[in-house]
């Protein structure tokens, strides 16, 4: 499984990195900006796209739209008021087990 984890936030994405790998899934890429994050969503295919709501200064919605043409979307925000039925929302600061637990069901789900 690939995944794109799209943070400004450098430390954030590195402990996400870490997390998922413990749990074996290896492919795990990294955006730091709104710029970066579309590009690599534009050139690349992953399976899951973690993206920050607020990313520098941008409404990561819009990467997430993008992204839910070519895998499975999971929002991450701090915003408590943020709601959304489109996509699965991770509120920061979240429990790194339960959150990687989910990323690695997807992964399962995928497999017959």
């Amino acid at each position: 499984m690939r995944v794109l984890v799209v943070d400004d936030s450098r430390e954030l994405v590195k402990l996400i990195k870490i997390s998922l790998k413990r749990v074996g899934i290896e492919d795990v890429d990294g955006a730091y900006n709104f710029e970066e994050g579309l590009s690599k969503i534009q050139k690349n295919d992953y399976d899951v796209y973690i993206i920050d709501y607020h990313i520098s200064f941008a409404n990561g919605l819009e990467l997430a739209n993008i992204a839910k043409e070519k895998g499975k979307v999971i929002i991450m925000t701090g915003d408590p008021d943020f709601k959304s039925k489109q996509f699965m929302v991770f509120y920061k600061p979240f429990n790194l087990l339960s959150f990687t637990e989910y990323v690695r069901s997807l992964q399962q789900s995928r497999n017959p």
